[in-house]
């Protein structure tokens, strides 16, 4: 007969290591948006809602289209950004439902930079980087069961760094094309463990024989872009491929009192943050009246790759283990439903003066979540936004920068529009959900080697 005190040290053993596994796994939840997508990476980028094809004049063409980055002239730029999503979860009927995980808010730096190259490529190829660092740099890992509500757009994407270099070549005339990309870290680790377990005395458990290493690998998503100016009209395409971090975590642990030969395994792997392959157009036209400058963008997100299982545990038990668990346990496929969707996007830009302009930009997105009615509690809302912002070039005083300095700042404020969760299980509870979203941005840039434009 087996032993009680044994059997419930086992069930507890079991259970820790299911609940580190799946913490390890979910953290990030199952889909991410790019703090530039979210934020803007300038002032301009944020004020013009994001609408950067066609008429990108700063270093955050490197991320929005690397083909605009053509003709700029030599400039460095800093900047800090920050935010804060509120978001409510209100019952529409009784039931189960965990509490709801709410988005934090965020802040970070802007870093950016282009430089021209000279000699015979002079004014044929331009370099660009673009980069946001959160203020939070480390990377976090917390465990989210999927019945507790949450938001799957603001769980780390803000606090996700972005560096994405470019480069860009002027092919003929007013035609020019480039190419980038968004690099990311993968994580790769592994541990072994050794437990001493004592079934008389449990405060003489030790884990020794600790092993662990782990690895970061570069990941690289290309972004491609094309631009094309031709008097008042500027148009801009650019394609995004898919960005996720795959990650895996396999931990063996020896329990000799319980198993000398077979050690109890759990493998966690899957994806940690994804964003899906996406491709946009974009066109800006100078109106002469004022100098005022209409822009409009249409970008499609093909949400329907993601992959239907962001995580995956094996657990392999050994010894008595294995006869009350079974020799293998594996997860079950969790698919939140995601389906493609699109970004539409204007602004408006006003001179003021030779020196200063005022922008003015709006965007709208349905969610590519599906109706959350079974198991999953994964949230996103159709979102309008609302950008304003503006800028003034003044001299250097320094006499470093030719061009000039920028001073720039734009404010968003986003509504996240009320949808419901209507549960299919009648002892689920039904729900509805919604809230807003602000951000902030302000920025100064160098430019060095050529008046910048009003």
């Amino acid at each position: 007969m087996l032993d009680i005190r044994c059997s419930a040290w086992l069930r507890q053993r079991f259970w820790v290591a299911i609940a580190l596994s799946a913490g390890v796994v979910i953290a990030a939840g199952p889909a991410e948006a790019d703090p530039a997508d979210e934020i803007g990476l300038t002032p301009r980028a944020a004020a013009r809602a994001g609408a950067q094809a066609a008429a990108a004049d700063d270093f955050s063409a490197a991320y929005y289209n690397p083909a605009r980055l053509s003709g700029q002239p030599a400039a460095f730029s800093l900047g800090y950004a920050g935010g804060e999503p509120r978001a409510f979860v209100d019952r529409t009927s009784p039931g189960r439902l965990g509490s709801a995980v709410f988005p934090a808010e965020f802040d970070g730096t802007t870093v950016g930079l282009v430089a021209p190259l000279g000699g015979l490529l002079k004014r044929r190829v331009t370099f660009g980087l673009a980069a946001y660092f959160p203020r939070a740099a480390e990377s976090e890992i917390r465990l989210y069961d999927q019945s507790r509500p949450q938001w799957v757009r603001w769980d780390e994407d803000a606090g996700r760094l972005v560096l994405a270099p470019a480069l860009a070549v002027r092919v003929w005339r007013g035609l020019s094309l480039g190419l980038g990309g968004d690099i990311l870290s993968r994580f790769i680790g592994d541990a072994e463990l050794t437990v001493e377990q004592s079934f008389q005395d449990q405060s003489q458990n030790t884990v020794d024989g600790r092993n662990y290493s782990n690895d970061l690998h570069v990941t690289f998503s290309p972004i491609f872009g094309a631009a094309w100016v031709s008097g008042p009209l500027e148009l801009g395409a650019y394609y995004h491929h898919t960005m996720e971090l795959p990650f895996h975590l396999p931990i063996v642990a020896w329990v000799p009192s319980v198993s000398k030969t077979d050690p109890l395994a759990i493998d966690a792997q899957g994806v940690a943050d994804y964003s899906p392959p996406r491709f946009g157009l974009g066109g800006s036209y100078d109106f002469g009246w004022h100098r005022l400058k209409l822009d409009g963008e249409f970008d499609y997100q093909l949400w329907h790759l993601a992959p239907p299982q962001q995580y995956d545990v094996t657990v392999r038990s050994p010894g008595l283990m294995a006869e009350i668990l079974g020799k293998s346990i594996s997860g079950t496929d969790i698919n939140p439903g995601f389906r493609d969707t699109w970004v539409a996007r204007l602004a408006a830009e006003l001179p003021v003066g030779e020196r200063g302009r005022v922008i003015l930009g709006g965007r709208y997105r349905p969610t590519p979540l599906t109706a959350q009615s079974g198991e999953t509690n994964y949230l996103d809302n159709d979102t309008l936004a609302v950008s304003l912002g503006g800028g003034y070039r003044f001299d250097d005083p320094l006499r470093i920068a030719a061009g000039g300095v920028r001073l720039e700042a734009a404010l968003t404020g986003a509504w996240l529009f009320w949808q419901d969760a209507h549960k299919a299980d009648a002892t689920e509870a039904s729900y509805r959900y919604g809230g807003w979203e602000w951000n902030a941005i302000v920025s100064l840039t160098w430019v060095l080697d050529a008046p910048a434009k009003a």
